[in-house]
């Protein structure tokens, strides 16, 4: 490919405003690299968005937006306008091919969701691995890429591992370990906010309600059933709070009807990330139960505001860090009660280091893997 140019392309699931930790991570990765000393040009593909044009031109000519996906972020498993959109969305892989050579790619990073279900993916990353230069890099952020997945990743050069959990669980075969680099996901608190929480939180009749706060969505891959039977135990003990929750809708049951019936949860759908921040700025705590997770974004941000949280169980860097914090429970009574103990503490303190997270420290990182 006759460039001396270094040319990004970004497979990813969405770009703001689209909601979720993925589109605010392409945000900030591609601003902070063209900010600094990223010479060349990006090229995002991500999911189409309602209401906003496939192409769009930002950043001073140097990041291309495409939105050439199927938008299913927000389908319930149970639309069947889910399958229909995923072979649409196989289709519009192909279109990978002459966007390389349009901008001249040099380096191509994906999004690890695109490996969690069989695509024609594996076999395009193949083919570009046996017809051109270009430097292949994947981008892990959970610990639930199965093993069965893991001979399909062999090609790529190098493999982003977005938090300790996630190096520790792809360390199981031995072949990926030279190709693992460990950097956590870029941060960045938007200070700008402040002015719209009390708009949000009324906007929701929550004015005068204490709430809990969780932003991982209705998804059984979340421990949502957990959520809510440790939502009814805290009810016992404070029969003040709710829980509110955002995000995501794909696996609604009865268990959560039975919730909103009895006054324990308020469901909000899918909101901005500005009203993610300001629900989690004036939340009582913010907390995290899934049991496969790395460090979330909306968990960053309540420390970074100083809302107390709960924090997910096996990530290794909340572990070490504030252990206390962390759910330490498979029962729902005894998180409810430490849940409860951690409201009442008057000498909450966390040790977690959010400078990790920061720009000055991620980018870089980058740019040496891009180099």
């Amino acid at each position: 490919m006759a460039t001396h140019q270094q040319n990004l392309m970004l497979l990813t699931l969405a770009y703001p405003p689209a909601s979720g930790g993925a589109s605010i991570y392409t945000q900030l990765l591609t601003k902070g690299l063209l900010q600094q000393d990223f010479r060349g040009k990006i090229v995002v593909l991500a999911e189409a968005y309602p209401r906003l044009p496939q192409q769009e031109i930002l950043l001073n000519q140097r990041l291309y937006l495409w939105r050439i996906f199927p938008f299913r972020s927000e389908l319930s498993r149970k639309d069947i306008q889910r399958y229909f959109k995923y072979l649409y969305l196989n289709v519009k892989f192909l279109n990978i091919f002459n966007l390389i050579t349009k901008f001249e790619i040099t380096h191509l990073i994906v999004h690890c969701h695109y490996y969690y279900r069989p695509s024609i993916l594996p076999l395009l990353i193949r083919w570009l691995k046996m017809t051109t230069s270009i430097k292949l890099i994947l981008d892990v952020r959970d610990p639930k890429l199965s093993k069965e997945t893991f001979s399909q990743i062999y090609l790529f050069d190098n493999i982003i591992c977005s938090s300790q959990n996630v190096y520790q669980h792809l360390t199981q075969d031995q072949q990926l370990i030279p190709k693992l680099r460990r950097i956590p996901i870029p941060f960045q608190l938007n200070s700008n906010l402040g002015h719209l929480s009390r708009e949000t939180i009324t906007s929701f009749h929550l004015e005068n309600q204490p709430y809990l706060f969780s932003a991982s969505g209705i998804l059984q891959e979340k421990n949502l059933n957990f959520m809510l039977k440790t939502m009814a135990e805290i009810r016992l003990l404070d029969p003040h709070l709710i829980l509110v929750i955002v995000g995501v809708n794909k696996d609604w049951n009865s268990v959560c009807d039975l919730a909103v019936q009895k006054g324990l949860i308020k469901y909000l759908g899918v909101v901005s990330h500005e009203m993610i921040f300001c629900l989690a700025k004036q939340a009582e705590m913010v907390i995290n139960l899934s049991k496969i997770e790395s460090p979330s974004r909306y968990i960053l941000e309540a420390i970074a505001v100083g809302t107390k949280v709960l924090l997910p169980a096996n990530v290794p860097e909340f572990m070490d860090a504030d252990p206390d914090k962390v759910v330490r429970f498979d029962d729902p009574q005894k998180v409810a009660k430490q849940i409860i103990n951690l409201l009442h503490n008057k000498h909450y303190k966390l040790n977690y280091n959010l400078k990790t997270h920061s720009l000055d420290q991620i980018i870089p990182q980058y740019l040496k893997l891009l180099s």
